[in-house]
């Protein structure tokens, strides 16, 4: 008998994810969680080393690809307050810049990071984590950099986005890698899929993504990498590797990132058989 989507299932990841993402934010609010999120250019470069094309570094690739706006580019980080990572890139290269993140919790990492769980005067340790905010943001407006404290996969987020930081301009260079965080996110390849979409949508032409994929995307990631090379050659190419990515959105790019339909992603799951983590996402009616 044909299968359909389990709707229990989509439901229960994504209500997994939200409460997740409350319990995340409300620990790094207070202070009782540790950050790896605002990691310098060099700790991303070696995340994505299995797609940066060989021989180059990341923050060369970036402006090399994006040369002829150096100056005017626009960046973007989801998952990351960004500051270390933009502030490796060559000085005015980027015109402004922005992290997304749940919160912004820059006085964790400063010039002097503690862990104020290992501190008895808890009190004196986050004042004194406030003076190091100040010095961090004042860092980061010198560069017009900023963090956008929201939910990514939120719509308001997204708009927020597009309305306070990008104010009708493209995202030239965006990023995102979560580490432990991906797998929070929901394993429901067509939520993802629509919220990755309102991304992709925000990049110009002749843009750059990286993205750590997440977990819901890794069954899928090389069959949807041999579609966009193959119909859309040239104007979007995709490098899967390692269940990261590298997608270059080129002049007459599609509008709309393209996605498999629900038929194509049960013929996939199909033939991965047991070892397919999407699995869950398909019941047989009774």
């Amino acid at each position: 008998m044909k299968e359909r989507i389990n709707t229990q299932y989509v439901a229960s990841e994504i209500k997994r994810y939200r409460e997740s993402a409350a319990i995340r934010s409300a620990a790094e609010r207070d202070g009782r969680i540790n950050h790896i999120e605002n990691s310098p250019l060099s700790s991303f470069e070696q995340s994505f080393v299995g797609v940066i094309p060989e021989g180059e570094r990341l923050g060369a690739y970036v402006e090399r690809v994006l040369a002829d706006r150096a100056g005017r580019a626009i960046g973007l980080e989801l998952g990351g307050v960004g500051s270390r990572l933009f502030a490796g890139f060559t000085p005015g290269f980027f015109e402004r810049t922005a992290g997304v993140n749940l919160t912004d919790y820059r006085p964790i990492f400063s010039s002097e990071p503690k862990d104020t769980t290992m501190h008895r005067d808890r009190q004196k340790i986050m004042d004194g984590l406030s003076r190091h905010k100040t010095d961090a943001i004042i860092a980061d407006i010198s560069r017009n950099h900023r963090v956008i404290e929201g939910d990514m996969l939120a719509t308001a987020t997204s708009q927020q986005i597009e309305e306070e930081f990008l104010r009708g301009d493209k995202v030239n260079f965006m990023i995102r890698r979560m580490a432990a965080g991906n797998f929070d996110l929901p394993t429901e390849p067509f939520f993802l899929a629509k919220n990755a979409n309102r991304y992709y949508q925000m990049m110009g032409e002749n843009s750059v993504l990286f993205d750590e994929l997440p977990t819901g995307f890794w069954n899928l990631s090389e069959a949807w990498s041999e579609l966009v090379n193959t119909h859309y050659s040239g104007r979007l190419i995709a490098y899967v590797a390692d269940n990261k990515l590298l997608l270059h959105k080129g002049v007459g790019a599609p509008k709309k990132l393209p996605v498999f339909s629900v038929s194509k992603v049960r013929e996939i799951v199909a033939s991965q058989g047991k070892f397919s983590t999407l699995r869950p996402l398909f019941t047989t009616p009774a």
